[in-house]
């Protein structure tokens, strides 16, 4: 599972999490405070991309997700 706030000064920012060796996107929106989520992740690499508007992307590559772990990666737009 993925968990974490975005520091930014407004909600709704736009989060994917892309599956490296398939392709898979998942896709979600942080909430008021910030915080996004990705429950029950499949083991892998993934790339996390998140966008909003007035905003540069962030993308980060080659995320590693293993058996039972959560995830946790701060971002700042």
């Amino acid at each position: 599972a993925f968990i974490a706030p975005i520091s930014r000064e407004s909600s709704s920012a736009e989060v994917s999490l892309t599956a490296t060796d398939s392709g898979v996107v998942s896709r979600t929106v942080s909430n008021e405070s910030g915080a996004y989520r990705f429950p029950s992740v499949p083991i892998g690499r993934y790339e996390l991309r998140v966008t909003a508007s007035g905003f540069k992307a962030f993308v980060q590559q080659g995320v590693l997700v293993e058996t039972s772990q959560t995830v946790r990666l701060d971002i700042t737009l």
